[in-house]
């Protein structure tokens, strides 16, 4: 049986890499040489399909799976499909394709495998870039009255250099969890700060602070045996406290509140561009035309929330909260307080920046299809760690 799982992890983690590393890939500068945007899109359409024949060959095989979660699995694959080759709005539907195919007692390897390659492809395109294999793109921003330079380091634009080391951070506290040293925090500090110079993002390199130090509070309060808020039920509605905070924040600056306009100094005028983009195509039940876009004009919503609300419509973005609600219950149903915060994070961050359903920026929301299904399980499973101890 276990030469079986992990037959199955290793066709699992070969589909899923056919897509992961490609994604990756089209964040940094390699793309520009000729032909790999090219074989890029071809990776990426083999994995759709070996994922959906994956899945159809496994799912025969299923026993004992609530009827409910398959009727909420089938809405949300026929939805999603439609919103994808229809509308080209393919972000959930690449999330829950790919965790359908994905098991439980896989976590620990998936996470310890996605960190290596992670890794690797963070550190290779640095590298290739000093070595001139990719180009540096350079970036000039108004910040607090002064010019701030920075560079990419091989990703398209600076931003990216710094966002793409959040999830190799929430990877490796992840899978290091209560062993992690004080010495490790100092280390992964010290890297962000580096980064940070480099890249001059305010908002990756803070969030990357508060989850260390929140982390640790976890961590101290667990060996206190001291329950904390992500222990609470309540810490589930959070997708919809933040996507109102974001939606407050827009109405604040609408009206010309004086709060308002220094939130959109610090954001780096995210709030001004939401108001206007919201202005200018409206919001629907089922969406607008609206696309990140920088030409003719640059007309970018960096917010997940705001950008769902206006180019994916209102639908959309209820049904995806209400898909992270259930991410969030079903790690605390779990009782895996690491996972929950790596998932607050990952939904704060959401007021600010896109990431929910992205698997390179978001590894973890390859756990989507099992959450909706322990949400229908009477029995309670335990942290995915003690799930998964036999392929350890």
């Amino acid at each position: 049986m276990k030469k079986y799982d992990l037959s199955k992890y290793y066709v699992f983690i070969f589909i899923f890499l056919m897509y992961f590393i490609p994604k990756y890939f089209e964040y940094t500068t390699f793309v520009k040489i000729n032909g790999v945007i090219q074989i890029i899109n071809v990776l990426k359409l083999v994995s759709y399909a070996l994922a959906i024949i994956w899945w159809s060959i496994n799912i025969l095989g299923k026993k004992k799976i609530p009827v409910y979660y398959y009727i909420l699995i089938l809405f949300l694959l026929v939805y999603f499909t439609y919103e994808a080759f229809i509308k080209d709005r393919n972000n959930v539907f690449i999330v829950l394709l790919f965790s359908l195919i994905f098991e439980e007692k896989y976590m620990r390897r998936y996470v310890n495998d996605i960190l290596k390659i992670s890794v690797f492809l963070y550190v290779l395109t640095i590298v290739a870039c000093f070595c001139g294999v990719i180009e540096n793109v350079y970036r000039d921003r108004e910040k607090f009255g002064t010019t701030w330079t920075a560079g990419g380091l091989g990703f398209e634009y600076s931003g990216q250099l710094a966002m793409m080391l959040i999830p190799i951070v929430f990877l490796y506290y992840y899978k290091r969890s209560d062993k992690i040293k004080w010495y490790e925090n100092v280390l992964w500090l010290c890297i962000n700060g580096i980064i940070f110079i480099q890249a001059r993002t305010i908002m990756a390199f803070g969030l990357v602070v508060l989850f260390i130090i929140t982390f640790n509070w976890q961590k101290l309060c667990r060996r206190k045996r001291k329950r904390t808020i992500l222990e609470k039920s309540y810490i589930k509605w959070c997708p919809y406290i933040f996507a109102l905070l974001t939606g407050g924040m827009l109405l604040a600056y609408r009206d010309g509140n004086v709060i308002g306009k220094k939130f959109d100094l610090i954001l780096n005028g995210r709030l001004s561009l939401g108001v206007a983009m919201i202005k200018k195509y409206g919001v629907a039940l089922y969406g607008t035309t609206f696309v990140n876009s920088t030409k003719p004009a640059y007309e970018i919503l960096d917010s997940e929330y705001v950008h769902m609300l206006v180019g994916e419509g209102i639908l959309y973005f209820l049904i995806a909260l209400v898909i992270c609600q259930l991410i969030m219950e079903a790690s605390i149903k779990r009782q895996d307080a690491y996972l929950t915060l790596i998932w607050m994070m990952i939904l704060f961050n959401a007021m600010f920046n896109n990431g929910i359903f992205n698997l390179v920026m978001n590894p973890f929301g390859i756990i989507l299809s099992v959450s909706i299904k322990d949400i229908f399980r009477k029995k309670h499973f335990g942290k995915y760690e003690e799930v998964n101890q036999v392929l350890l």
